[in-house]
């Protein structure tokens, strides 16, 4: 398999993941860790809201919040599909939200994304990778779900206390 040292990589930064239980630390661990591992220049986790069929990111490298219909962009197919989804041509892709390249300024030359599935095995988010040298392929998407299953029980807790945090502040305050 092509990705055996990636695995290997894997093992060493579930450590350093643990080591560090909060979003804040956690998530520049997850981005960095995939950027050297599968060679892509930039990596955005999106959580999606089911309710409001919205998704947007908690990471998003190089640019401000995103935030977009759950029914725009490969990100979106791929969440609502629930399945992972490659782009190497992704100007020729009819799903591709040029809206956010040309808003940013960045030139999107190839993009994967996976879902990331919450404990009930629903999709919770899902995470896009951009511009890797090389065309992405099969062996990169498996990689990244089996990435998505690693860290989804990580993302599912962190997401959960930081609302649970929000919530008893603002419980507090209404006590005070």
């Amino acid at each position: 398999m092509k990705h055996v040292a990636s695995y290997q990589q894997l093992a060493q930064f579930g450590r350093e993941l643990l080591d560090n239980p909060s979003l804040e630390v956690g998530l520049p661990l997850i981005t960095k860790y995939l950027k050297e591992v599968l060679n892509v220049e930039r990596c955005s986790i999106f959580i999606y809201n089911k309710k409001l069929s919205m998704l947007w990111t908690i990471v998003a490298e190089g640019t401000h919040k995103i935030i977009l219909s759950a029914e725009e962009g490969v990100v979106g197919q791929c969440v609502k599909s629930g399945e992972p989804k490659i782009s190497n041509s992704p100007y020729e892709d009819e799903n591709f939200c040029k809206k956010i390249d040309k808003k940013s300024g960045f030139i999107t030359k190839n993009i994967a994304v996976v879902p990331i599935l919450s404990s009930d095995k629903s999709v919770m988010g899902a995470l896009e990778l951009l511009n890797k040298r090389e065309p992405f392929t099969q062996d990169d998407l498996r990689f990244m779900k089996f990435f998505c299953t690693y860290i989804s029980g990580y993302l599912e807790l962190a997401l959960l206390f930081e609302d649970e945090s929000k919530f008893l502040l603002k419980e507090r305050y209404k006590f005070l």
